[in-house]
């Protein structure tokens, strides 16, 4: 039996590998996969040189699931035990764009995010208004997506309006990125908080 002794996949998906054997003989082989620990993927043992399985759902530590394939050709047998690591879920990461923006009041004004997954999950968007300092805020749309889009309040005085956006990948979110959103008169500009 030629064969790694570990590998590593992630959370909810599809794993498979096929070990290199050989017999000098040329006799028939018989193959047995059987789970020693870990979370329960093989329902039965299987009897194929290769070992499929669907990996547990993903989680916020690594997870050991351990084997043992064995291969026999009716006189003797060999085996060799099998690691398989399940990736722990990685936090997504949220940016928000810091590039000072402004607007007139009482006008459209579109706050930009992006996020990013290390584990390439599809990712959501929750935006809310932190602190509006009084004055009501109109959503035009976007407090699910990657944009919100709001009217600026119609104030004449320096009024601090923060927001913040937080992604998740179904299981884990990022931190909630604030933002400054502050009227000067009669203009808006944009300013990042960690």
């Amino acid at each position: 039996i030629i064969m790694n002794t570990n590998a590593s996949v992630s959370g909810n998906s599809s794993f498979s590998y096929i070990p290199t054997v050989s017999d000098p003989n040329q006799d028939q082989l018989t193959y047995l996969w059987q789970q020693l620990s870990g979370v329960q993927v093989l329902n039965q043992n299987l009897t194929s040189q290769e070992l499929t399985f669907t990996s547990p759902v993903k989680s916020n530590q690594d997870q050991i699931l351990q084997f043992r394939f064995s291969v026999s050709d009716s006189w003797i047998s060999t085996s060799k035990d099998f690691e398989v690591k399940v990736l722990a879920n990685q936090a997504p990461r949220v940016f928000v764009d810091s590039q000072i923006q402004s607007s007139l009041p009482n006008l459209p004004f579109t706050f930009h995010s992006s996020a990013s997954d290390p584990d390439n999950d599809s990712l959501s968007y929750i935006w809310r208004i932190i602190s509006s300092a009084g004055f009501e805020i109109q959503i035009i749309n976007g407090l699910d997506q990657e944009q919100l889009s709001i009217t600026t309040p119609n104030v004449t005085e320096t009024t601090q309006i923060i927001v913040g956006v937080k992604s998740s990948d179904g299981a884990l979110e990022s931190g909630v990125i604030c933002v400054a959103f502050v009227n000067k008169i009669n203009y808006f500009f944009i300013q990042n908080f960690a």
